[in-house]
């Protein structure tokens, strides 16, 4: 079956991916090929260069869609390259097959890059889910960066198409770029004085001219942050990049910059804007500001309430303190009674008798609690057992019967001993069966549910049997 290529599609692309491993052909038994070029020029690009270009990388992936379906084209291109064709799966393109009618314009075409492939379960990035003509997509807050660009398959870009010949995408978000000043800046949060959503999951709508734009906020972040990998300093004097949905920041702005034990913080209360495509330069934003010591805002621990037992293995409880750079997030444990549960300054707790206590974590002027209740270990009696089944006894004789209780852990009431006929035999609390009179009665022991039996024979014959005469104590 021979498929036609599509070409000609023009894309306007923004988004950055990072340099990587060269990427492959992926095997299709059918395929399409899409020739992908940036808007009004040949020069198709998703990788920023130091000159502002853009791009793309081997392994980029946009996605297709029309009607339910969402059908992922790979780049083919073996390195970086100005432009690239892609190829994919032309699961949902069977009306473009030779000799079949070509769609008409009622048809609407939809796509996406970054693009989710089906195959890749650990693919970072955001998945849409077409409703009509609405798209659902997802921008993270916590973005990683890279020297002179963004995090790979961050910045979104979305097309909308009746010709399937032309796919044109344009992007929904823009951002702040920065470069700092200081050589200590481990981590950058950016913030919005009233709250403004910057990321999360939004739905979008591309109109006519296919300018997407952000509908309705589902989730958002209020705030977006930035580090690198390994939790390694920014380099002073590069540009890096922190994307975010396009809003008005009508009270202006926080940046805060986070060592590895304090903050430099900026507010700006003039008001700005986000802008769709758009990337607001800031110049060394740390520059001159004081540094300061963070104090802990915040504790809380894992686990609020917990039941154990004296047998039962330490339980870590685990504090997390807040913020982040609190310059002293140093915890310390103790327990409202030591006699019942103890804690370690590592979090580990155990149960020594029953009862109630109050595990506490401090840090700085916040503290946080855990209710912890130790029961007694209830062990089941499985089985008891006489040392005999079956004695005969001279009337006025006496017999220590002794009794077994396995497990020998088990938990208990006590033991309890009694007579079928006290008229015949009788039996004390200890076990001590005392002959009366001719016959024969059955003595009994019962513990935890379980229970004995011994047939005492009583006879009045003087040459009897003169068992019986053991009175060793009963263990």
């Amino acid at each position: 079956m021979k498929i036609k290529p599509i070409t000609g599609l023009g894309l306007l692309l923004l988004s950055c991916t990072q340099a990587g491993e060269t990427g492959t052909v992926r095997d299709v038994a059918e395929h399409a090929v899409i020739h992908a070029s940036y808007e009004q020029t040949p020069d198709s690009k998703t990788v920023l260069q130091d000159d502002g270009a853009v791009y793309w990388m081997p392994d980029d992936v946009i996605g297709v869609f029309f009607g339910a379906y969402n059908v992922p084209f790979y780049n083919i291109e073996e390195k970086t390259t100005a432009t690239a064709d892609f190829i994919g799966n032309p699961t949902l393109l069977t009306a473009y097959q030779e000799g079949a009618a070509e769609p008409s314009g009622a048809h609407t075409y939809y796509g996406i890059f970054p693009a989710h492939a089906p195959e890749e379960s650990a693919y970072y990035g955001t998945v849409p889910a077409r409703d009509k003509d609405r798209l659902t997509l997802f921008l993270p807050a916590t973005q990683r960066g890279k020297a002179g660009s963004f995090e790979r398959n961050v910045n979104i870009a979305v097309a909308k198409s009746a010709d399937y010949h032309q796919l044109r995408f344009f992007n929904l978000c823009g951002g702040v770029r920065f470069r700092l000043e200081g050589s200590d800046i481990v981590k950058v949060l950016f913030e919005g004085n009233d709250g403004e959503a910057l990321a999360g999951l939004v739905t979008a709508r591309v109109d006519a001219e296919g300018i997407p734009t952000v509908q309705e906020t589902l989730a958002a972040d209020n705030a977006v942050s930035l580090s690198l990998e390994n939790g390694e300093a920014f380099t002073p004097g590069t540009w890096y990049y922190m994307v975010m949905l396009p809003t008005d920041l009508k009270k202006g702005y926080t940046m805060i910059f986070l060592t590895e034990d304090g903050a430099r913080q900026l507010v700006e209360n003039s008001a700005i804007s986000i802008k769709r495509s758009v990337f607001g330069s800031l110049d060394k934003p740390d520059k001159d500001l004081p540094d300061s010591k963070v104090p802990v805002e915040s504790v809380e621990l894992d686990i609020k309430e917990i039941t154990l037992t004296v047998l039962d293995d330490e339980v870590k409880l685990t504090a997390t303190v807040k913020p982040d750079n609190a310059y002293d997030k140093t915890v310390v444990w103790s327990s409202s009674d030591p006699t019942v549960v103890v804690v370690s300054q590592d979090g580990y707790i155990a149960g020594l008798k029953p009862g109630t206590a109050v595990i506490t974590a401090t840090a700085g002027k916040h503290q946080a609690t855990c209710q912890v209740t130790v029961e007694e270990v209830v062990i089941a009696v499985e089985n008891i057992t006489l040392n005999r089944t079956d004695v005969s006894l001279r009337q006025g004789a006496r017999y220590k019967l002794k009794a077994v209780i396995s497990p020998s852990d088990a938990t208990y009431d006590g033991v309890n001993w009694s007579s079928s006929d006290e008229r015949i035999a009788t039996v004390d609390q200890t076990g001590l069966v005392y002959a009366k009179a001719e016959g024969a009665a059955v003595i009994s022991v019962e513990a935890g549910g379980k229970k004995a039996t011994c047939r005492v024979t009583v006879s009045n014959t003087q040459g009897g049997s003169h068992e019986g005469t053991d009175t060793d104590p009963w263990e």
